[in-house]
């Protein structure tokens, strides 16, 4: 069963699967942070319109096969294989960890971790990911989790200690019970 902001990382992705560029910007707010691992960040909806604009015009064909689906609270993650075809022929087929983050039914923060290198990551290994910040008395640490793919179900598997609250990220020193 998804979530409604399970749906509209979903539908923002069909967009792309069509080469609907605007479609697909219609899914972000205006000052969307696109944070793109390998290659960098991109600020606001004009600014991934001009990184995806030339790429658009590159491809043949793409389509994200999301794998599996992770939400929890305005967290929306997934596991994909990007399939890429080039106008002059060359496939590629790029897997994927995302992690968008849903603010009044658009995607705010959207964040893609690959390896351009190897190509893809170990299911076995996990990803890590940076989903925020979190501030003590000591000061404001990053909140870097590991998501793990269980092999048997095919689910991804967040660590124990994750809990958002009104929207907020943190890690307690203890497992968590979710509901």
């Amino acid at each position: 069963m998804s979530t409604t902001n399970e749906q509209i990382v979903v539908e923002f992705f069909s967009a792309f699967d069509r080469l609907d560029l605007e479609g697909a910007l219609s899914y972000l707010t205006e000052d969307c942070v696109h944070d793109d691992k390998p290659v960098g960040i991109h600020r606001g909806k004009e600014e991934i319109r001009r990184f995806f604009a030339p790429q658009m015009k590159e491809l043949k064909s793409f389509r994200a096969e999301l794998k599996e689906t992770l939400s929890v609270g305005n967290m929306v993650m997934n596991e994909r294989v990007d399939w890429i075809e080039l106008q002059g022929g060359k496939k590629a087929a790029l897997p994927v960890m995302g992690a968008f983050e849903i603010q009044a039914g658009k995607i705010a923060v959207w964040r893609d971790y690959y390896d351009m290198g190897r190509g893809s990551a170990r299911a076995n290994q996990g990803w890590t990911l940076s989903i925020g910040e979190q501030t003590n008395r000591y000061g404001t640490d990053s909140i870097t989790v590991r998501i793990r793919l269980n092999t048997e179900n095919r689910q991804l598997v967040p660590p124990e200690n994750l809990w958002c609250q009104g929207g907020r990220y943190r890690l307690s020193s203890r497992p968590v019970t979710r509901p």
